[in-house]
């Protein structure tokens, strides 16, 4: 965990820097350029030069558990397309990613460095959407970074995800089409981001006629409720015609993600108290909040399936942006300090309890041991 600890605090202070770059003088700017170039090379080193291992035996990892079966699924992509497709069941369009870099090369690390790559452009995106505090600083590395190394093994639902940021940033800027393709695109990488889809509806039918109304939001979202509930019955059959390896997961034990549906489930009601100053603050705000309201949907879906908890990550992004913008709007003044103080002080420690929570759960069950093959 150390070198993820020391190595994360840098990323993470260096990118919010740059993004918060254009806040400063033209000459600080230059100079962060510069730095950001030099902060993509040891991203790339550190993501995409990791060694990666598994010892079948103890089923110890470096790497990720994963990951060894992402180098293999590569490795054996040197078929024509349509064999491919046809001994292969992941999502259609990483499939279709995994054969084209194949095609240009054998090496998994360029494979891994053009993934990274695509993660590294979206956070700067991300990033771009807010004003950086030192409050960004600490809820970035609690929640985006440790997503990106949960993706050393998980490739294909950490991917999903940031690709679905471009879905949440269209729909911002109200281009219901364009959100709706990168929805699509997002589904085809995992189809875990079908979670959007419902999201997309009610951003869409919220922002009818006199603009968005939360009242609107919380009909269509409580709507949403009722029909997973008269459903329940008949998704898993839906689920096993979709991808019929499904079946190992129906027979698991339940286990509803009770802490992160209850943290999640505090900061909608902080956004609802506060919600015509996060939307004056940053419009952004607006979608963010249907994002992460839809994730808790994901406890009565994994009553069905289990499997369904990958649908929580979808909400990793929104919890990111609005802790950040939550501590923006209740700032540490005279007039309500000690309401203010309580709120911030109970934001910060659900970002410590997802850095806990990540160093004794995830490292450990995603095989997250470190060791870089160029040191």
């Amino acid at each position: 965990m150390i070198t993820y600890i020391i190595y994360g605090f840098i990323f993470s202070l260096i990118l919010c820097g740059y993004c918060n770059a254009k806040f400063y003088a033209h000459q600080q700017k230059n100079y962060y350029k510069y730095l950001l170039v030099l902060l993509f090379f040891s991203f790339i080193i550190f993501t995409s030069f990791r060694v990666i291992f598994l010892d079948t035996d103890d089923y110890t990892a470096l790497g990720g558990i994963d990951a060894t079966s992402y180098k293999k699924y590569f490795e054996n992509a040197n078929l024509s397309l349509k064999d491919y497709y046809s001994n292969n069941y992941s999502e259609p369009l990483y499939e279709l990613f995994v054969w084209l870099t194949r095609k240009i090369s054998s090496d998994f690390r360029l494979f891994l460095t053009i993934y990274y790559t695509i993660i590294f452009t979206i956070q700067i995106k991300i990033l771009s959407k807010i004003k950086i505090s030192k409050s960004v600083f600490i809820s970035y590395f609690a929640v985006c970074f440790l997503l990106i190394v949960t993706s050393f093994s998980a490739m294909r639902n950490v991917l999903s995800v940031f690709v679905s940021w471009m879905a949440f940033m269209a729909l911002d800027e109200k281009n219901y089409t364009k959100s709706f393709l990168w929805i699509t695109v997002s589904s085809l990488i995992h189809y875990s981001a079908v979670i959007c889809f419902p999201m997309w509806f009610i951003c869409c039918l919220s922002e009818r006629k006199d603009g968005f109304s939360l009242k609107k939001a919380f009909q269509y979202w409580g709507g949403g409720v009722m029909l997973i509930i008269m459903l329940l019955y008949f998704l898993p059959n839906l689920l096993l015609h979709v991808k019929p390896e499904y079946i190992h997961y129906l027979n698991q034990p339940s286990e509803i993600a009770i802490n992160q549906t209850i943290g999640r489930s505090i900061i909608v009601l902080l956004v609802i108290l506060k919600f015509k100053d996060l939307i004056r603050h940053n419009s952004m705000n607006r979608i963010m909040f249907i994002a992460l309201l839809v994730t808790l949907y994901v406890p009565l879906l994994q009553i069905m399936l289990p499997i369904m908890y990958r649908m929580l990550l979808f909400g990793n992004l929104a919890t990111f942006f609005l802790i950040s913008e939550l501590i923006a709007v209740f700032p540490l003044n005279r007039k309500r300090f000690l309401m203010n103080f309580c709120i911030n002080s109970v934001l910060l420690f659900y970002l410590l309890l997802t850095i806990i929570s990540f160093s004794r759960n995830a490292l450990p069950s995603y095989g997250l041991n470190y060791v870089n093959s160029l040191f």
